[in-house]
């Protein structure tokens, strides 16, 4: 690390070539319409698609866990249960869409996503929103949302994609995508595949041996375009995708067989665009569906017993958004629908459904050349526990042309799951942990930023807090859910560097975090350990002609009841010319034995070479 520091030190000192003038980027998640990066007070992080594909990385989640305020929470190998925290805030508590789906499942007890079968091929943007949206997305969106946005192609003509890669653990990746523009036409698609032996997802040590491999198998489409239809323009979008895994799904070590998982996930949008008079509208739909089957045995006492579980959940949405400008501002409102439902069985079936109605609206208003604020407000009615309200205020002041100043303050909620509401009793003598009466989770948070570019040089500074109440927590005293008394309080400050010259690029992130809570909590979610230090640096650039290459290390220092840790993955690109290129990615260079949940493996040093062209 001091060799690694040392260069980066040097690379600073040195004078800064002259750059290119870039429009600042256009942010889709940051308010009910798209903006400039550089017009909101949204705390956003855009990782864009040639950052994917430089980095070489299979799973998304690996390409966000580098980015400020995030820390990976993964139980073994593609494939198993991965989430993360955003800014110490747990998966259920941050909202994720991919092309305006949301994407969490409602069959899972808390709501959350799963990046654990989500691979980059096809990704073309993603957009990292901190602090509580729910003034924009309803429930869930508690610490913040992920935005993925797939691969379109911006100018006219035809494009197509092709890569394929082999590595460590029997790693087969292939992909295919084809995308093409004509004026406001456009249509594009990704269709990739990959299956792995893995690796254990129980930690294999000395102590507790388990050395069989959990492996996995996916294909997956992604789909979207676009067409001009009447007066307006219709946009579709959507994804399907049919994964095989084998799990350690009763604990680390049950001592019995693989279980195994078969999932289909199936989403969709469809909007249609139109301006009536000086209004815009936006009319929507969107589903997202998602059946998992989980087969397999466990070990009590010595005997085993069988275990088949089936798990649907399904969401449905409509909604209109309109925008209207007015002598002072811009006026964002409208209305939407979201049906949710989940269906269990695990030897006694069970299904339940509910509703919420929500109306929000956003003011933006450039008070002056240099300020813009904007006001977001949200009622959502949830057929279970009523109504809720929540509220952002954002503002951004740019005091001079290099520096800018960011302030948020929002509020959240997060609905309980139906599995928290209805779940029944195991048996005749067993509580239902399932309980009507729960309420939402709530959250507010507040952010403080400065960004400031001196030459080639970008730094930035961001304090942050999250305060929450109204946990839903399962008692192992009374075997249900419940709501704990007291809350739960996040805070720490965020620092971020970029030099940007010509040839190279590095970036680096360090996150400090204070995590504090003063209930007893026995499961829930808000115990998720977060590295009270965390550190990113990446370097990469030119080495030769034809060469490239980049190096990514992660430090993570005082995790309760885990060790530090520091990991770096290397890959170096040889292009071809012709859009033709061959890359070699190093995993855990340098073979670090560490664990990002307790008593769960993750890889030793691996190795992928791939090839990739694009014509």
């Amino acid at each position: 690390m001091k060799t690694s520091l040392t260069a980066i030190l040097a690379a600073l000192a040195a004078p800064a070539a002259a750059q290119d003038i870039l429009l600042p980027p256009i942010v889709v998640s940051a308010g009910l319409e798209p903006v400039a990066r550089d017009r909101t007070g949204a705390d956003v992080t855009v990782i864009t698609g040639p950052e994917i594909e430089r980095s070489g990385d299979t799973r998304l989640i690996d390409v966000l866990g580098r980015a400020a305020g995030i820390s990976i929470r993964s139980t073994g190998p593609m494939g198993t249960t991965a989430g993360l925290t955003l800014r110490g805030v747990p998966q259920t508590g941050v909202a994720v869409r991919i092309d305006g789906i949301d994407v969490a499942d409602p069959s899972n007890t808390q709501v959350a996503f799963d990046f654990g079968a989500l691979t980059t091929p096809g990704i073309g943007r993603v957009e990292i929103l901190r602090g509580a949206q729910s003034a924009l997305y309803g429930s869930e969106a508690v610490g913040g949302v992920i935005d993925i946005r797939t691969h379109r192609r911006a100018e006219d003509g035809i494009e197509q994609r092709a890569a394929v890669e082999y590595g460590s653990f029997a790693t087969a990746k292939l992909s295919y995508g084809f995308a093409a523009k004509s004026g406001p036409s456009d249509l594009a698609m990704t269709l990739s595949h990959i299956r792995s032996d893995g690796y254990s997802a129980a930690d294999d040590t000395p102590a507790t041996p388990n050395p069989e491999d959990d492996g996995f198998e996916a294909t997956r489409l992604f789909f979207a375009g676009g067409h001009e239809v009447g007066a307006g323009r219709l946009e579709v979008s959507g994804f399907v995708e049919r994964s095989r895994s084998e799990l350690d799904e009763f604990g680390p070590t049950d001592g019995t067989p693989d279980e195994r998982g078969h999932a289909t996930t199936r989403g969709m949008r469809l909007a249609y665009s139109f301006s009536i008079g000086v209004v815009d509208n936006t009319l929507e739909y969107a589903f997202f569906d998602n059946d998992r089957q989980l087969r397999g045995t466990y070990d009590y006492e010595g005997v085993q017993y069988p275990s088949n579980q089936d798990y649907v959940g399904r969401r449905n949405k409509i909604g209109y958004l309109g925008g209207v400008d007015l002598s002072t501002g811009r006026l964002t409102f409208g209305a939407d629908r979201t049906k949710e439902s989940y269906f269990v069985d695990s030897g006694t079936p069970d299904g339940h459904d509910d509703a919420t109605n929500g109306v929000y609206a956003e003011y933006s208003i450039p008070l002056t050349p240099g300020f813009d604020f904007s006001l977001s407000v949200r009622r959502d009615h949830h057929s279970r526990f009523g109504a809720y309200k929540t509220g952002r205020i954002s503002a951004i002041w740019r005091p001079t042309e290099n520096t800018i100043i960011r302030a948020n303050a929002g509020s959240g909620f997060r609905a309980p799951s139906g599995y928290e509401l209805y779940a029944p009793a195991y048996d005749p003598i067993s509580p239902a942990p399932g309980n009507p009466d729960l309420g939402p989770e709530k959250s507010r948070t507040y952010d403080l930023g400065i960004e400031h570019r001196v030459g080639a040089a970008t730094l930035g500074a961001t304090l942050f807090r999250a305060d929450i109440q109204d946990m839903i927590d399962y008692s192992f005293a009374t075997s249900t859910y419940i709501q704990r008394a007291g809350d739960a309080r996040r805070q720490g400050i965020e620092l971020s560097a970029t030099y940007d010259v010509s040839k190279a690029v590095v970036t680096g992130n360090y996150t400090y975090s204070d995590a504090r809570s003063d209930s007893q909590l026995d499961s829930s979610a808000w115990q998720a350990t977060t590295p009270r230090h965390m550190l990113n640096l990446i370097l990469a650039g030119d080495l030769a002609q034809g060469w490239s290459g980049e190096v990514a290390l992660q430090h993570a220092a005082d995790r309760e009841g885990l060790d530090d840790f520091t990991v770096a993955d290397a890959t170096l690109t040889r292009d071809f010319g012709n859009g033709t290129e061959a890359y070699l990615r190093v995993e855990n260079l340098f073979d670090e034995d560490y664990q990002l949940v307790r008593g769960y493996g993750t890889a030793e040093r691996s190795a992928y070479l791939g090839v990739r062209r694009t014509w």
